[in-house]
């Protein structure tokens, strides 16, 4: 799997923020994790679909016991379990379509999960979008994180 890194400005980038930031202002769902937006581009640059990882039911059932400890592994939490991350869900809601041919730009994380990224290469995306510093932005481990704050949905 190829990884690059585009600045928040790129206009797919734009979108999946947007789509993250919007849905964060409406449900107040993020007071500790990032949301992820994943959209597939083809080549033609029309945007396929969009999908934000767990469809928010963190906060619909207000819970996430991984949040609780930080060392706390995904099995910890059945919201955080790999099936619902971004990409798993964006290909279970297109399954019966091929991606070859399209790219997945991805807001709020840094990498896919093992599981995520063979789901992509199944599905035939080689390369992923990140955003630009994706891993001091979204790593819990990184002191310049901004996930849990303010500063994720400040443009």
């Amino acid at each position: 799997m190829e990884y690059h890194s585009v600045p928040l400005e790129n206009k797919y980038m734009w979108h999946a923020y947007h789509v993250a930031k919007m849905y964060y202002m409406q449900s107040r769902w993020n007071d500790r994790q990032s949301p992820v937006a994943v959209l597939v581009e083809k080549a033609s640059g029309k945007i396929i679909h969009t999908v934000i990882a767990a469809r928010g039911a963190h906060y619909i059932f207000e819970k996430c016991d991984r949040l609780k400890a930080h060392d706390m592994p995904y099995e910890a939490c059945d919201l955080c379990k790999e099936y619902q991350h971004a990409e798993a869900l964006l290909a279970k809601d297109l399954s019966s379509r091929s991606f070859k041919g399209h790219v997945v730009y991805i807001y709020g994380q840094w990498h896919c999960c093992a599981n995520c990224e063979k789901i992509l290469k199944r599905k035939g995306v080689e390369k992923v979008f990140i955003m630009e510093n994706a891993k001091a932005l979204f790593s819990r481990a990184s002191a310049t994180t901004v996930i849990g704050s303010p500063k994720q949905f400040q443009y």
